[in-house]
């Protein structure tokens, strides 16, 4: 399925696999690294049990011990044709809730992507879909498993949506939702990855949850690979 669905996007592009570019880069984070706040399990035993022994911080700023940063979604927003439309990517997005902690913290999909929502926990979830542009609604996952979103995403947004537990408070997941297939989420080594670009000139941009959006200019060579790389942070 993920063969058939890269061949549609470069056949709605016009362009053959060996004219597809690719661009990859790292996210470093400069200065001194925030210190994420600390989080208090104890109103759930199952929760308390999970956390026992650990220290438990959101993942606002997540920063490795050689200053790469995670959780940062890099997408193309400039340079691709206007009204140019894409296959939908054929893979699942899942987001799980293990430990009374949402994996992965940060999530970006495709509109028509489907969606998944896994309850990993011995207790009861309820999964809060808070955003700008594409609605509100929610749904009580009381035992282990896996269901689908209640509803599907409608239109693009970055910045203005999340998960979140109502009766975990502590537990979110922020999300973008985009257009095109060309977006990725740095990795905890801060790497990431958006292939299958056409040759062309793009506008990259970089967004974290707390840090202004960053903008780097890239030309993909037909069947090369660019570099682009960001940090955030304060040197």
């Amino acid at each position: 399925m993920l063969a058939r669905s890269l061949c549609l996007v470069l056949v709605l592009v016009g362009i053959t696999v060996a004219q597809a570019g690719s661009v990859k880069g790292t996210i470093k984070w400069e200065g001194k690294t925030p210190k994420n706040a600390l989080i208090q399990m104890d109103s759930d035993p199952v929760c308390k049990t999970a956390a026992e022994g650990k220290e438990m911080r959101k993942e606002t700023t997540v920063v490795d011990a050689n200053g790469n940063l995670a959780n940062v979604i890099v997408y193309v927003s400039k340079g691709l044709p206007e009204g140019q439309k894409f296959a939908v990517k054929t893979e699942t997005v899942t987001l799980d809730q293990k430990g009374c902690t949402y994996f992965p913290h940060v999530v970006a999909i495709q509109l028509g992507q489907k969606i998944e929502l896994r309850n990993s926990d011995k207790t009861t979830h309820n999964v809060h879909f808070q955003s700008k542009l594409n609605g509100d609604w929610n749904l009580t996952q009381s035992t282990e498993g896996v269901v689908p979103a209640a509803q599907d995403m409608k239109r693009a947004e970055i910045g203005t949506c999340s998960f979140k537990c109502d009766i975990h408070s502590w537990m979110e997941s922020r999300v973008a939702i985009f257009e095109h297939p060309f977006f990725a989420v740095s990795a905890a080594d801060g790497s990431f990855k958006i292939d299958n670009l056409p040759p062309g000139t793009y506008t990259l941009t970089a967004w974290h949850e707390k840090e202004k959006p960053k903008d780097i200019e890239v030309t993909i060579a037909a069947g090369a690979a660019a570099d682009a790389n960001f940090s955030f942070g304060k040197k």
